[in-house]
Order: structure tokens, then C-alpha cells, then sequence
């Protein structure tokens, strides 16, 4: 009996062993025969990753689908598994076929591809989002990643083709791609949005990028471009432009068309001038222009009605216009690394700004308008050359943050008692130790210190 009893484990654990290893081989077999018609319609997400199988890729992934549950509409994750059989692009083939039928949701992303697109890519007529070069798909919910190992060589300049991707959204163009020259039929991309075009070789861009007249983001940074052309100024549906880590000397007047644009970013180029039509960018919300050769702002800046934020940092500027205090909704000023020498009285008009960074200028006296800025939270002064605060910096009263290290301060005025708000007051590398008592009396409730590493630390 006992016999019969472990035979019979035996036999069910066989039978077991045999019908797993059976559905192995059906999923291998079933796998290799998947086509791209798995995918067509659906929604991918980017946790979506390939492995190899024999001449062509698996990839797997997940997909939303929405049902009714107890009445409701819900939304699940289901997987999905798709098989491309193809090691040489062979447009013919039928799971290539697919993919030029892919929905206008879909991204191709050439993943690990850095001088090769695939021939024939001008077929992919419905395709929303391209990608060439190591771009993350972080922040891409649907995409299909498929790895070329033959295509055509790049040589420096993507193919004329590309013009004919007429349901383009987004292009990438990034760092290890190769690229240096981009092709004039990229002006025929009339349903571009998004252009992305960054540590490559370019060095001047096509009149015809003027042709794209529903972009909204420009990002050239981290390229040899030296000057723009004129045509950029056709671009009225720009938001966001992005000049930095270029060879760029000057802006066209042009630029000033961009009546849509809100952020625009020029940081380490060899700017010297910004031109008077910088004034027209009536909907210009940020601008950056760290590391340049500015050592004056047009008044027109006073024009910019709708700025929130300004940073001009290590660059030759000596003065601000007094045009500066027309910017009544600006929140962010940081002027630090300069050579100002001293502010303009129409600095108090301000009364928008929270934080004012004037660190490592020349400045030797404040304005006593200084005390107007009503809505001022953090206002940073070290590595000047302050002698004496102006009574009124103690009408600040939304003051929370104070910085005056390294300065030729001899004492404070009294009422900076009055910035009961004030929690952090820095005051080393000047000449008041001996009021530091009183210092403390005026402010109970605050962070008195003098050591800067400290301080920084804190702020962080």
C-alpha cells in the first residue's frame, strides 16, 4: 500500500514536471511568432524593456485598458508581449508593417543607437515622438524601443526623409548622435512641438526652422551655434527657449516676435549685448544669462511687465537701469558674482520681490528705498563692501533671512529690531563682534551666527 501511495506521487509529479516544461516551450514557440499587431492601439508605459531572441527583439510591457466594474470605469494595467523578427529593416515584412501603423501616440526610441537611422524611417508617417541618441524615456508614458544593429549611416546630418514624418510632435537630438548639420526639409515638420537638439556638433540652424510654427520648446544648448537666423522670429508659438553652453555673440531684433515665449535661457555664451527688442517679449516669465559678456541692461528691460524671475550671474555688469523698478512682478532677482557698484533708488518699486541676491559685488551703500521692499523674505549682501545698513532696511518687515558676511560693517541700526520675522542674520568677517550682545537682545528669536559654512549650510 505504502508502495502504491509513493508510486502515485511520483507519477503526479511527473506529469507536473511535463506540463510546465510544456508550456516553456509553447511560450518560446508562441513568442517567436507574435507580431506587431499586439501593440497597435494601445497605450505603452515606460517600464517597457527588450531582450534579445534569435534575429529580432521580444519586448514586454504593460498597456492600460479601461473597464466597467460595479458600474464604474476603471483603469488597469494589463502586460502585453510583442516580437520583432526582423534583423535587417525589411519595410515589407509584416511585423514592420505594423509599426508604420502605429498609432500617433507611439515613440520610436533608437535605443543604444549612436551614428546609424534606420532606412526607410520617412514611412513612419503617424509617428508622434523620435529620439536619437541616449535619451532617458523617463517622462515618455508610451513608447516601443527596438535596437538596429544595420541602418544607414548618419555621416554628420540626418536623412532629407525626416521632413516626411508629417505627425512628428517631439525630436530629440542628443549627445553621441553625430550629428552636425540638420537638413532644410526639417521645416517641413509643420506639427512639431517639442525640438530637443543638444551636445551635438551643429553649428548653425536652417532659415526653414522658421516653417515651425507650432513649436513650443526650443532646447539648442550644448552646441557650437554661433549666431541665429533671422527666421526664429516666425516662431510665435515659442514658450520656452534654451540657448545655454553655445558660441553665440549676439541676438537677431528678431527674437523680439516671440510674443508667446515665457522662458528664455542664455547662459555661458559669449553674449556682450542683449537688444533692445528684448523689451517685446510681453509674455517672458524667466530669464537666465549666467556667464556672459553683459556689462549693461537696455532700459527696454523695464518693459518685461511680466517677469518673475531675472538671474544674471558672473558676468561684467556694473549698473542696473533705473528702468529695473517697472518689473512689479518679479519674485526671483539674483545679480550676484557682478561688479555692481550700487542699486538704483527705483529698486524699492519691487514690491513683488522675496529674494535679492546681491553677493560678491562692489556695492558699498544700500539705497534707503532698500526698506520698501515690503515682500522681501531673503536678501543675501556677503562679499561686498558694506560700511553702514540704512535705518530703513528695518520697514522690511517680511525679512526672514539675512546675509551680511564679509563686509566692512561696523555696527547695525537699531531697528533692524523692527524684522520680527527675521530667523537667520549672518555677521562674520565684519567688525561687530562687540555689538553681538545687542544684537541678540534686538533679536531673541533669531539665528545670530558668524560663520559662513554654517550659514550656507542652513540655507540649503
Amino acid at each position: 500500500m505504502k508502495k502504491s501511495k509513493i508510486l502515485i506521487k511520483l507519477l503526479l509529479v511527473a506529469i507536473i514536471l511535463c506540463s510546465i516544461g510544456c508550456i516553456i516551450i509553447a511560450a518560446v514557440f508562441f513568442l517567436g511568432h507574435l507580431k506587431g499587431k499586439k501593440i497597435y492601439g494601445n497605450s505603452l508605459e515606460t517600464n517597457t524593456f527588450s531582450l534579445s531572441y534569435k534575429h529580432g527583439m521580444i519586448f514586454y510591457g504593460t498597456y492600460k485598458r479601461q473597464r466597467e466594474v460595479l458600474g464604474e470605469t476603471r483603469t488597469f494595467r494589463e502586460p502585453i508581449l510583442w516580437s520583432l523578427k526582423a534583423k535587417y529593416l525589411d519595410w515589407t515584412d509584416d511585423n514592420v508593417y505594423y509599426i508604420t501603423k502605429l498609432t500617433k501616440t507611439s515613440l520610436w526610441k533608437l535605443n543604444n543607437l549612436t551614428t546609424f537611422l534606420p532606412k526607410g524611417i520617412e514611412k513612419l508617417s503617424s509617428l508622434k515622438t523620435l529620439i536619437v541618441g541616449q535619451k532617458s524615456t523617463a517622462g515618455y508614458s508610451r513608447f516601443v524601443v527596438i535596437d538596429v544593429d544595420v541602418a544607414e549611416t548618419l555621416t554628420g546630418k540626418l536623412p532629407k526623409g525626416i521632413g516626411q514624418l508629417t505627425s512628428l510632435e517631439t525630436l530629440i537630438i542628443e549627445k553621441e548622435a553625430f550629428v552636425s548639420e540638420l537638413p532644410n526639409e526639417i521645416g517641413q515638420l509643420l506639427t512639431l512641438k517639442n525640438l530637443v537638439i543638444e551636445d551635438t556638433y551643429i553649428t548653425k540652424l536652417p532659415k526653414e526652422i522658421g516653417q515651425l510654427t507650432s513649436l513650443k520648446k526650443l532646447s539648442l544648448s550644448y552646441n557650437q551655434i554661433s549666431e541665429l537666423p533671422k527666421e526664429i522670429g516666425q516662431l510665435t508659438s515659442l514658450k520656452e527657449l534654451f540657448l545655454s553652453s553655445n558660441q553665440i555673440k549676439k541676438l537677431p531684433k528678431e527674437i523680439g516676435q516671440l510674443s508667446s515665449l515665457q522662458n528664455l535661457s542664455i547662459n555661458e555664451d559669449k553674449l556682450n549685448k542683449l537688444p533692445k527688442e528684448i523689451g517685446q517679449l510681453i509674455s517672458l516669465q524667466n530669464l537666465s544669462i549666467d556667464k556672459s559678456q553683459i556689462s549693461e541692461l537696455p532700459q527696454e528691460i523695464g518693459q518685461l511687465s511680466k517677469l518673475k524671475s531675472l538671474t544674471i550671474r558672473q558676468t561684467p555688469l556694473t549698473s542696473l537701469p533705473p528702468e529695473i523698478g517697472k518689473l512689479s512682478l518679479i519674485k526671483w532677482l539674483d545679480l550676484s558674482i557682478n561688479n555692481l557698484t550700487s542699486l538704483p533708488s527705483e529698486i524699492g518699486k519691487l514690491h513683488s520681490l522675496e529674494n535679492l541676491n546681491l553677493s560678491s559685488n562692489i556695492i558699498k551703500t544700500l539705497p534707503r528705498e532698500i526698506g520698501q521692499l515690503t515682500s522681501l523674505k531673503k536678501l543675501f549682501l556677503s562679499s561686498n563692501q558694506i560700511s553702514t545698513l540704512p535705518k530703513e532696511i528695518g520697514k522690511a518687515h517680511s525679512l526672514e533671512l539675512l546675509d551680511l558676511y564679509d563686509n566692512n560693517i561696523t555696527q547695525l541700526p537699531k531697528e533692524i529690531g523692527n524684522l520680527y520675522k527675521l530667523k537667520l542674520l549672518s555677521i562674520g568677517k565684519n567688525n561687530i563682534n562687540k555689538r553681538y550682545r545687542d544684537v541678540k537682545k534686538w533679536l531673541p528669536n533669531c539665528n545670530v551666527k558668524d560663520n559662513l559654512e554654517w550659514f550656507e549650510m542652513f540655507t540649503k
